[in-house]
């Protein structure tokens, strides 16, 4: 009985050895390896996205900064004229180039400012501030770096570098673009432009790729130099740079031990310039979840084990066989995992259709298979990719959470099952893709914007954007999703509506235009005072713009030059629109999400400029204009000049300049020049003096200058206005 027993012991320690620690420690293999699988890609991405974010936000716009406003453009004459001629004597020019660069450095949140030298004439600008190297007395400071090589070296066209910026207190952290002027010479260049980048705005823009990674981010050039990091240690470590030298791939990671701490290194290097954007992460942080995991299975193992190991030798004494309950301890152990499974899946899901709709997706069987499980098919002859994007109403927090995810649930009820797909993007915004036949695509977009029109309680306004029709693959997908995202650019132009890629015709529009007589209109209308000439500018401008002849990065730049123009006119007159209204309206708009905010905003800005304009020309000294007027009729037949009549007031001639334009709304030589022809008049009817006395008399060294100038007024010769107007009959009647 002995034997049967210890036999019996035998046969059932084996069969739990088989059936559930073999079973138990493949699994942990398995899952372990598609946790890491999942962290590898996940870090991946999060790295891709740290570029991504960077190249678009900043590196692209850096470049087409110098592309956009060192073109042979006719808006850019002031700043490509001293390319090829000499302007060191010519202080209106130098004021141009020095007033666009000002405008420049405003128009983008993280400029610091834009360097310019012009070989013509020895001229470098730094920002608006010019100097004159001819003359010796120039404090270059980090500038005589890069002006010493690129004067040097001149195969090389470009170059980034990091500078410390000494010249202001404290001192700022610099990463400069250097570009030759013109871009493709081969021998000496014309001219060198510096864009100056605010370390500090970089990094503050670098995104956060986990709240429990813990990761360091790093931008590291093709030198080896730090651009910028969020870690204290602003040095990476040397062994790193000469790994990151010897990897040949874009994007990838591997293993190293970093100040004696193993730790996990990913990179993806820029698409614009020899920049690599660098992730580090102890292995103790990467895998901390993965561990916690797997203690976690092998703690519930062992207690299974042992369980089993009691229940069989429980059930062993009393001659029971064991089979039946460890296989249903097994069946009890694959439940768990199914529930394990069915508790996670909407997230896998939506971290699969999110990849999927960037282009990460794989192309192996086993995300293929991934696909079949989480019930995506691309079975359908086509697709299209969409956003959804949505401004909410004034909801609780939990509510606006939850928002996105109960409009994904009123798509997927309105759409015919395994059609739409979507996620949420964001909490104000979702992404997707349909399957369908290839036709109807925009039917389809208008079957989404009813869905959304259902909720309308909860949301005030909402743009639909979708990419081209494309046969339904993978691959086809993400083309579609990143024309969607361009699509969704030009929501700032439509309060909302459906956004149709191929309809928006984007290579039609100018990607240039230019406002200078718009411009000057304003102006002219703001130091008028004239409200409804103003209105009507601003108007005519986002108008044109609304009309779809333009980009949107071009429509935003017209917009730029429209507040640029009315903070100019203000501080022609000497006033500052951050006095007014607490903020600097050539920045203050584009806060604003949609055009038609920024035009509302816009007239009643633009109402209380000409309120305020017309208020200061009303609280002009009464007297004051009194006695200038008064002045220059006594003085009409003497030398008569602004430098005269501001040295009898006491002020000077240019503040009596701005001070007449307010009281009359002409200049003072219009002004003059009008009291003189209405007495040249009078003279004319008392017929006492020739037209050369009367000029001599007003003070007009060329009579033929004077006869001009009575023409240009009158219409007429003085002689002429005198028979047709003042004859003897006219003046009796």
């Amino acid at each position: 009985m002995s034997r049967i027993w210890f036999r019996m012991i035998v046969v059932n320690l084996i069969l739990i050895f088989l059936v559930t620690i073999i079973p138990t420690a493949i699994y942990l293999n398995v899952f372990s390896n598609n946790i890491n699988e999942q962290l590898h890609r996940i870090n991946g991405q999060r790295v891709a996205e740290f570029r991504n974010s960077l190249d678009q936000s900043i590196v692209r716009e850096t470049l087409r900064i110098a592309d956009l406003f060192m073109s042979d453009r006719e808006r850019n004459q002031f700043l490509i004229h001293p390319l090829t001629h000499d302007i060191s004597n010519d202080s209106s020019r130098i004021l141009q180039v020095s007033s666009q660069l000002r405008d420049l450095q405003y128009s983008f949140p993280f400029l610091n400012s834009v360097d310019l030298y012009y070989r013509q004439g020895n001229l470098i600008f730094k920002g608006p501030n010019v100097c004159f190297m001819d003359l010796g007395d120039c404090d270059l400071g980090y500038r005589e770096h890069w002006l010493t090589l690129f004067q040097q070296q001149s195969q090389e066209n470009f170059k980034w570098f990091r500078y410390t910026d000494n010249s202001v207190s404290p001192s700022e952290q610099i990463i400069t673009y250097i570009r030759g002027l013109p871009y493709f010479s081969t021998g000496e260049r014309n001219g060198i432009i510096a864009i100056n980048l605010d370390e500090a705005a970089v990094r503050s823009m670098l995104p956060k790729l986990d709240d429990s990674s813990q990761a360091d981010l790093w931008i590291i050039d093709g030198a080896g130099q730090t651009v910028t990091t969020t870690s204290e240690d602003s040095s990476l470590q040397e062994s790193v740079k000469v790994r990151l030298t010897q990897e040949t791939a874009q994007d990838g990671m591997f293993r190293m031990t970093i100040h004696d701490e193993p730790s996990i290194v990913s990179y993806s290097r820029s698409a614009y310039n020899a920049w690599n954007y660098v992730s580090v992460v102890s292995i103790h942080e990467y895998f901390k979840k993965t561990n916690e995991l797997r203690n976690g299975l092998i703690f519930i193992g062992v207690a299974l084990l042992t369980v089993n190991l009691l229940i069989g030798f429980l059930i062993t004494k009393r001659t029971q066989t064991p089979i039946r309950h460890m296989f249903g301890q097994f069946s009890n152990e694959l439940e768990t995992m199914k529930e394990r499974w069915e508790r996670n899946e909407p997230t896998i899901r939506q971290d699969y259709l999110t990849k999927l709709l960037r282009g990460q997706w794989d192309t192996d069987g086993v995300r293929d298979e991934n696909a079949h499980l989480l019930g995506i098919r691309f079975t359908e002859p086509a697709c299209i990719s969409f956003i959804a994007h949505w401004n909410p109403r004034s909801l609780h927090i939990r509510d606006e959470l939850l928002l996105p995810f109960r409009i994904v649930e009123g798509l997927e009820q309105a759409f015919e099952a395994d059609t739409l797909y979507a996620v949420s993007t964001d909490k104000h915004s979702i992404s997707g893709m349909i399957h369908f036949s290839g036709e109807g695509a925009f039917e389809l977009l208008k079957r989404i914007a009813d869905t959304l029109s259902q909720f309308e309680a909860d949301i005030t306004r909402y743009a639909i954007s979708a990419g081209n029709v494309y046969p339904c693959a993978p691959a086809k997908v993400s083309a579609s999703y990143g024309e969607a995202i361009i699509a969704m650019e030009y929501r700032f132009l439509e309060d909302s509506g459906i956004l149709y890629y191929p309809l928006l015709n984007i290579s039609q529009r100018q990607d240039s235009a230019t406002l200078t007589r718009s411009t000057g209109a304003i102006e002219e209308a703001i130091r008028s005072g004239d409200e409804q000439k103003l209105l009507l500018s601003v108007r005519n401008i986002i108008e044109e713009i609304r009309s779809g002849g333009y980009t949107i990065a071009c429509s935003r730049i017209l917009l730029q030059e429209t507040f640029s123009s009315i903070q100019k006119g203000l501080e022609s007159l000497g006033l500052q629109s951050h006095h007014w209204f607490g903020y600097d309206i050539r920045t203050h708009w584009k806060q604003f999400e949609y055009l038609a905010d920024v035009e509302s905003w816009a007239e009643s800005v633009l109402r209380t400029v000409a309120a305020k304009v017309t208020e200061k020309k009303r609280s002009v000294d009464a007297l004051t204009e009194s006695k200038l007027k008064q002045y220059i009729e006594d003085n009409l037949f003497s030398d008569v000049s602004l430098e005269s009549v501001s040295d009898w007031i006491g002020l000077s001639p240019n503040y009596v300049s701005k001070m007449f334009r307010i009281m009359t709304g002409n200049t003072f030589i219009e002004f003059v020049t009008e009291r003189k022809m209405l007495r040249a008049v009078e003279m004319l009817g008392e017929k006492k003096l020739t037209v050369q006395a009367i000029s001599e008399k007003l003070g007009y060294q060329s009579t033929p200058h004077f006869i001009r100038v009575f023409k240009e007024r009158y219409g007429t010769t003085p002689k002429q206005y005198q028979k047709q107007h003042l004859s003897g009959d006219y003046m009796n009647k």
